[in-house]
């Protein structure tokens, strides 16, 4: 899932939450969309960024 498709998600969610005030289900995105994009995001994204810092030479 993309930057993109994940702001839109949860600007969706906040909307709902803004209008219902149902905790449910906020937790529910955070739990079953944002949760998995996050994990990958920094199993692929973030190590990749790591590793090209560290083979530039920064510390």
């Amino acid at each position: 899932m993309s930057h993109l498709n994940t702001l839109m998600g949860l600007n969706k969610d906040k909307q709902e939450w803004i209008s219902t005030q149902n905790p449910e289900n906020l937790q529910k995105y955070f739990e079953d969309v944002f949760k998995t994009w996050l994990i990958d995001h920094l199993q692929t994204m973030d190590k990749k960024t790591a590793e090209f810092l560290k083979n530039s030479g920064c510390k």
